[in-house]
């Protein structure tokens, strides 16, 4: 009892230290299809549940959208969290040179307002990304500071507007987007240790007094 009590302590030691990590997976992937000018193409707007595709043309353009139910992380103390897409392949010459990302608060759902919607984390440097590669960004301060349950991510071309119809643009696995979260362990109250301290004491005099209760005095021969 004694070695498992030591063993427990010494892990719980090891993961409070280290921390303990949490993956969220996207509820929801897909794309918002901005018919731009509708006159001159005859494509509205669209959406698309789990086809995520971004790019940039002249006449429409196309934004990747990832939701997350992040209720979970909520009572968790945050040490860092990363926002990871796996790309399933380019399409036109090639993938966008960079990528706008940006958070959609409280948002759960694909909608056409969603188009150009959020607030702006960082750019992210996608040039030369083809399949198997993964577009990622750190949101450790978004996720610190907010206490919503839900988060959309959106993502965009940064490539200016192309004339022609081959673009650059990315298409993303559908199911492949997830939030990557390193948590802290909450600290361990004082008296819990003493609690742990005080049982492996118990133990430790029990044994010895186990061991001296077995001990057999010579009896004295009287002549």
């Amino acid at each position: 009892m004694k070695r498992v009590l030591f063993i427990i302590f010494f892990l719980s030691i090891i993961v409070a230290k280290n921390g303990y990590a949490v993956t969220i997976a996207s509820i929801q992937n897909g794309e918002v299809f901005d018919g731009r000018d509708y006159s001159r193409d005859g494509v509205g707007d669209q959406l698309y549940n789990g086809i995520s595709s971004f790019f940039n043309l002249d006449t429409h353009s196309g934004q990747a959208m990832a939701y997350f139910d992040i209720a979970p992380l909520l009572s968790l103390n945050i040490n860092s969290a990363i926002f990871e897409w796996d790309v399933d392949h380019y399409q036109g010459p090639g993938s966008p040179s960079s990528t706008a990302v940006y958070a959609m608060l409280n948002d759960s759902a694909l909608s056409l307002d969603d188009f150009n919607k959020g607030v702006f984390l960082g750019d992210v440097n996608s040039f030369g990304l083809t399949g198997g590669d993964i577009l990622s960004l750190d949101i450790t301060d978004l996720l610190q500071g907010f206490t919503g349950e839900y988060i959309g991510i959106r993502l965009a071309s940064n490539e200016p507007n192309q004339i022609v119809s081959d673009a650059p643009f990315l298409n993303m696995s559908n199911g492949n987007a997830r939030i990557i979260v390193n948590a802290a362990v909450v600290p361990v109250p004082t008296t819990i240790w003493l609690f742990c301290s005080g049982l492996i004491g118990l133990f430790g005099c029990r044994r010895i007094k186990s061991k001296t209760s077995k001990i057999e005095y010579p009896v004295a021969c009287i002549n």
